[in-house]
């Protein structure tokens, strides 16, 4: 993943999608041209983070920032070459269509969730496509200073634990490949 205030969202997120027992390992980077730069070499140090071994799969997260997902994909192939790891479920590579902070503008209930909690205001919906909204970031900012939110990695967490996958995936089609993707990497056992 691109940068540390990033880590909450990934993290309740996945264990949203998969399960609460979920063994989850976060190497932020800093940025997309420090993760293009070093995520092939930061990929080896999952061959040893799961109690010395390796993980079942590794999940690599960054946004687009405005540049065709296609393209994006192919310079993080390009980047990885012939690579290979240790992880029995492989490497999923996942591009954000523009910015994580769009996610969570797709729930306003979550951020209403949290606003209660904290005792700040209520917000509306965002009746726009949220996948259409330029300047997300700036966006969840304005929404949250209008709920007397901080945008901290702390409230963005608690949104993200708050969000309705289902209205996430409805409201932004392109999560639907980062749920896969976590899907993919991590399937929890499940008793019959």
């Amino acid at each position: 993943m691109e940068g540390e205030g990033d880590e909450q969202v990934f993290k309740q997120l996945i264990l949203k999608i998969n399960s609460p027992e979920a063994a989850i390992y976060c190497r932020p980077c800093g940025g997309v041209h420090r993760l293009m730069k070093e995520f092939p070499a930061l990929l080896q140090t999952f061959e040893y983070a799961h109690h010395g071994g390796p993980v079942d799969g590794a999940l690599v997260i960054r946004d687009s920032d405005d540049k065709p997902v296609s393209d994006v994909l192919d310079r993080m192939r390009e980047k990885m070459g012939a690579r290979h790891y240790r992880f029995p479920r492989g490497v999923e590579l996942c591009i954000i269509r523009r910015k994580l902070d769009s996610w969570l503008l797709a729930d306003e209930n979550a951020i209403n969730t949290v606003s209660r909690l904290r005792r700040g205001r209520l917000i509306p919906r965002v009746n726009e496509t949220i996948e259409d909204i330029t300047r997300p970031k700036e966006r969840l900012q304005q929404l949250l200073s209008d709920a007397k939110l901080n945008y901290t990695s702390v409230v963005l967490g608690e949104i993200a634990a708050a969000i309705n996958i289902e209205q996430l995936e409805y409201r932004v089609p392109s999560f639907t490949g980062f749920k896969n993707s976590v899907l993919n990497i991590y399937q929890p056992t499940r008793l019959l």
